[in-house]
Parts: structure tokens; C-alpha cells; sequence
């Protein structure tokens, strides 16, 4: 993944500021690649620095009601949340 980015640093570098516009995974991905998918994409945006969004907040690629077969999610006021997303997106909050 690293290597990918690389052309953002290079922007970095001529003072161009990152944010990644759409990130995201489909919820026909099983649950264990997703969260490594999702952990490794926002742990690289974290260290560098970047923001990014995610292709949506809810359904399919969303943290609630994603529809995930095999999610681990729990109820907060009515949503069906995905604990495993959103602990990794509070990541971002924390560093």
C-alpha cells in the first residue's frame, strides 16, 4: 500500500495537501478482509497525516447497516453498527 501512495508524497512535497476523497469496502468482502482492508488503508492515511472519506456512512460500504453477512455488529438508537469499522475509524480521532 505504501508504495501506491507514493505519487501523494511527492505532492506532499511541492506542498499539496493529501485528503483521500472515497475509501471504502464493498460488504460482499468477508468481514476479516475488510477490517484488515479498512485497518491498513486508514492506518497509512493516519501516519501521513491525510483525511479521507468513506464511499458512504451507511449501507453498503457504510460503518451502519452495511448488510455484511458475517459482521460482528452491535444496536446503537436503531442502527445495525459495525463495532469492528468503527473502532478502526476512531483510530483517526485518537492519534
Amino acid at each position: 500500500i505504501a508504495d501506491f501512495y507514493q505519487p501523494w508524497h511527492q505532492a506532499e512535497a511541492q506542498g499539496i495537501r493529501v485528503h483521500i476523497g472515497e475509501c471504502g469496502c464493498h460488504n460482499r468482502t468477508p468481514q476479516d478482509v475488510a477490517v484488515a482492508w479498512l485497518r491498513d488503508l486508514i492506518g497509512v492515511y493516519n501516519d501521513n497525516g491525510w483525511g479521507y472519506a468513506l464511499w458512504n456512512f451507511e449501507e453498503s460500504f457504510g460503518i451502519l447497516e452495511n448488510g455484511r453477512p458475517d459482521e460482528r455488529c452491535e444496536s446503537y438508537r436503531g442502527f445495525s453498527v459495525n463495532r469492528e469499522f468503527l473502532d478502526i475509524m476512531k483510530t483517526s480521532l485518537e492519534d
